[in-house]
């Protein structure tokens, strides 16, 4: 089974050769030194005999080169040594002599390797030295190459440049002299590989440019120029990939045709091989076969056959059919898809078929002539450095590079032909080696560029330029074997070109859509421009029915567009704290875009930052898919929402106690309380270490306040700032109550009293002696009532005993009796009681008989002032 490995529909052609020997339209190698002496020619010595060689100009760092030589004597030992130009023999880069012995008949055989770290020149000879004294030399180059990813390009597209055969890790600078590109230097692989990508200008003006891959410290530089055309080139490469057939000679590497006029068909094929055909009739053919009917069988096929001129392995040549007849022409009978069934040979003249080394006919001219003994080798072989069955680019690979493909270079052959003598409706659908095509490839083919019975699919990606890659899925039918059905492409990045089988029906997924992308839409278009119609499944992400034409390709541009990222902001107000604000009152923004709260917008992917416009008195938490700080990052396709709730923040009322004791008193600030709206009383808190200070902050609803104290005797109360104070949410006042001591205003209780007094005058006899005594006593007792004639009660004040005057019956208290205050007016009676003596009996006055009546203000008590 086979794969396809192609390279599209191109804009303009590249001829990818590097030579020694500069050739028109083809890479050239410089040497940054001398170039080599002139007289040090390939296989030739600096005397007649004896001869050495090797087998070619010039070898890539790393390189085995066979040497071989003739002419020395039987069996004699020869010296070989491999220097610079100039002599330069730097130790361990191999270039130490070693000794070999000519056959018996004065022939050598020997190898020597190209260290990829000599740097030292990029000229050198080997030199041999026999032991009879004979001596030869012949010269070759270090040198590098230029290849590219593909081996033709349209404009605007991206060209990867490899260049090889430089020292590993060394600074490579790649100039790209199309006045659109600046230098590139990098640093080589441990390979000696430097690869760069870069974009050709579209611009119909360009014609042409080169490519440079200089290396200072090895002095390599390897130059390209690459022509531009008008045409657009079609290639597809060997499906197997590298060495997929075990003799060269057989094995092809790749087909094209350019579509670029209607009078003249042009068309290409090469070869793996360049020296394999020098042996006497050894020959390489092909055909390349047609089909005019879409069934996928052949029906015209075109031959030519190729071999090294003069048996020179460095020259490949048409062998024509005839004089100035290049090719073989051939009807066929439309049975195989993999020959020419029963072919018949179609005539035509000279000048109606052409051959060329690739990129020498200029437009659409026909002169056989002119160009039919072009050297067909050409340095673009794609495969170069693959593995086996590797397609090219080719990945990295563990294997060592004696394993991979060598060859850079193939047998190239462009075969124009008049249009006329192609049947109508004619499709290139392969190219194959047969064993001979004069024959018209009637035979089992050795190989084909693809799979019997293909056409091809190109899958576009429209993203709008954005170069996101999507992945595909190709079948049913599947590719075929081995390409692999699952492919990435990119907006300007489309598939290689596909080989499936002949089809209406082929289906093509696209899988696991990237996340923020969406399919919207696929259309094909068969080559030529038709339309093709399918059937898109938006459901499944797929076309079905897609066709697909014998060796004619499809193309299908699946169209994808973003989902752009949305976002809701979300507000929250709480109002714990007597706030009034509402939603309305805070502005949303995402960047500097205004929002509503709770709808859905889009907006670009990337980073954006959610904010508001925030009021005193709220504090506002940023929550959700946004950080704290309101920053999100948003991708395709994402849907997140960020919340902000704003809390009112509670007032602040800082109450302060102040108190001053000048006059006297030694109350502190906690021997005071206050209130806050006629609440309940507050004890202050001290403020620090200063007792005669008192502070309480308190947080409170927004609010209009008015604070007072309850009075302290002794103190005169004044407020600053403490009525009517308007406390907004998150907002601080500050009432301050100063109470100052007062000098004391005197105060008193007068309470009256009165000392009654009595005395009494009894009639006596006079002088009378009483016993012993001469003493004789009256007493006064004071009542405040009367029981009949005596008093009621208690006296009022101990009874006062005096003596009575004996002469004149006369007596008298001397301290009388303290009355007072009284509980309103009050009457007080006197007793005087006389005790009698010898000359007198005792006697009494009767109570309500000596009668004091007291009227006191206030009951006797009198307050002052």
């Amino acid at each position: 089974m086979k794969s396809t490995k192609s390279f599209g529909s191109f804009g303009f052609l590249i001829g990818l050769l590097i030579f020694v020997v500069p050739a028109v339209g083809v890479f050239t190698v410089v040497a940054k030194e001398a170039r080599l002496q002139q007289e040090l020619r390939r296989g030739e010595s600096a005397k007649a005999s004896p001869v050495v060689q090797t087998d070619k100009e010039s070898y890539l760092a790393g390189e085995i080169i066979t040497i071989s030589g003739s002419g020395f004597a039987p069996l004699e030992s020869v010296m070989l040594r491999v220097k610079h130009a100039g002599g330069t023999v730097e130790g361990g880069m191999g270039h130490e002599p070693w000794w070999v012995y000519a056959d018996a008949d004065g022939a050598i055989n020997a190898t020597w390797a190209l260290d990829a770290h000599d740097t030292a020149g990029v000229n050198l000879a080997v030199e041999a030295a026999s032991s009879s004294g004979s001596s030869a030399q012949a010269a070759f180059v270090r040198r590098a190459t230029i290849s590219t990813d593909r081996f033709s390009y349209r404009r605007g597209d991206t060209a990867r440049i490899r260049a090889d055969g430089f020292s590993p890790k060394e600074l490579v600078t790649i100039q790209v002299n199309d006045g659109q590109h600046k230098s590139m230097t990098i640093t080589s692989d441990e390979n000696g590989r430097a690869t760069v990508d870069f974009t050709i200008a579209d611009e119909p003006s360009a014609t042409s440019f080169a490519i440079t891959a200089a290396a200072p410290e090895s002095g390599l530089l390897s130059l390209a120029t690459v022509v531009v055309g008008g045409g657009s080139w079609f290639i597809v490469t060997d499906q197997q990939g590298a060495d997929d057939v075990n003799s060269e000679q057989v094995d092809m590497n790749l087909m094209g045709r350019l579509d670029d006029s209607a009078a003249v068909k042009k068309y290409v094929a090469a070869w793996d091989a360049t020296a394999s055909w020098t042996g006497t009739g050894q020959t390489g053919d092909i055909c390349i076969l047609f089909d005019t009917n879409n069934n996928t069988m052949v029906d015209f096929a075109i031959c030519t056959r190729v071999a090294n001129f003069n048996a020179n392995p460095a020259v490949v040549r048409v062998v024509p059919q005839a004089t100035n007849k290049p090719v073989y022409l051939f009807s066929c009978t439309d049975a195989r898809n993999d020959r020419c069934s029963q072919p018949t040979p179609v005539p035509y003249a000279v000048n109606d078929v052409v051959t060329s080394a690739f990129g020498h006919i200029s437009g659409d001219t026909l002169s056989a002539s002119t160009t039919i003994t072009d050297n067909l080798i050409l340095e673009s072989d794609p495969f170069t450095n693959c593995a086996k069955n590797q397609f090219s680019p080719c990945v990295s690979t563990a294997l060592a590079a004696s394993a991979l493909h060598p060859e850079t270079k193939d047998t190239v052959v462009e075969v124009h032909l008049r249009a006329s003598k192609l049947p109508a409706g004619s499709s290139l659908v392969n190219v194959c080696t047969y064993p001979s095509a004069g024959n018209g490839g009637n035979n089992n083919p050795f190989d084909c560029i693809v799979t019997p019975g293909a056409g091809f699919l190109k899958i576009k990606k429209d993203a709008g330029g954005d170069t996101t890659p999507f992945h595909f899925t190709v079948g049913p039918p599947a590719p075929f074997a081995p390409q692999d059905a699952n492919y990435t492409v990119s907006d300007g990045t489309p598939s290689p070109d596909i080989g499936v089988q002949v089809t209406t029906n082929l289906t093509v997924t696209e899988n696991s859509i990237p996340s923020g992308w969406s399919l919207t839409g696929a259309i094909c278009t068969l080559e030529g421009g038709a339309s093709d119609t399918v059937a898109f499944d938006s459901a499944n992400q797929r076309i079905t029915g897609v066709e697909i034409q014998s060796g004619k390709i499809t193309t299908c541009t699946f169209t994808n567009g973003v989902i752009s990222p949305k976002l809701t902001v979300t507000k929250v107000v709480h109002n714990n704290n007597g706030g009034l604000k509402e939603v309305a009152n805070f502005p949303l923004f995402v960047d500097s875009t205004s929002v509503t709260s709770g709808v859905q917008n889009s907006f670009s992917a990337g980073p954006h930052n959610v904010s508001e416009t925030n009021l005193d008195g709220y504090a506002g938490v940023i929550t959700g898919d946004c950080a704290g700080d309101g920053s999100i990052t948003l991708a395709l396709g994402d849907a997140k929402s960020c919340t902000i709730t704003n809390t009112d923040q509670p007032g602040t009322l800082i109450v302060k106690k102040l108190v001053i004791n000048d006059n006297g008193l030694v109350k502190h600030a906690t021997d005071f309380s206050f209130q806050v709206g006629g609440g309940a009383a507050t004890a202050f808190l001290q403020d620090g270490a200063d007792v005669l200070k008192g502070k309480n902050t308190l947080n409170l609803d927004a609010g209009t306040y008015t604070i007072t104290e309850p009075a302290v005797a002794g103190y005169a109360t004044t407020y600053d700032k403490c009525t009517n104070v308007v406390v907004a949410n998150g907002g601080t006042q500050t009432c301050t109550i100063t109470n100052d001591d007062e000098p004391k205003q005197p105060s008193g209780l007068s309470n009256q009293s009165w000392v009654l007094q009595d005395n009494v005058t009894f009639d006596i006899r006079p002088n009378g002696p009483d016993g012993t005594s001469e003493t004789h006593k009256v007493t006064f007792s004071l009542y405040t009532g009367c029981n009949g004639a005596n008093g009621n009660g208690t006296p009022v004040c101990t009874p006062e005993a005096v003596d009575i005057n004996k002469a004149t019956g006369y007596a008298s208290t001397v301290n009388g009796c303290l009355v007072g205050p009284t509980g309103g007016d009050t009457t007080y009676y006197w007793i005087a009681s006389y005790e009698g003596d010898q000359y007198n009996k005792p006697a009494a006055t009767a109570c309500g008989e000596e009668v004091t009546q007291i009227k006191a203000k206030d009951n006797g008590h009198i307050t002052l002032p």
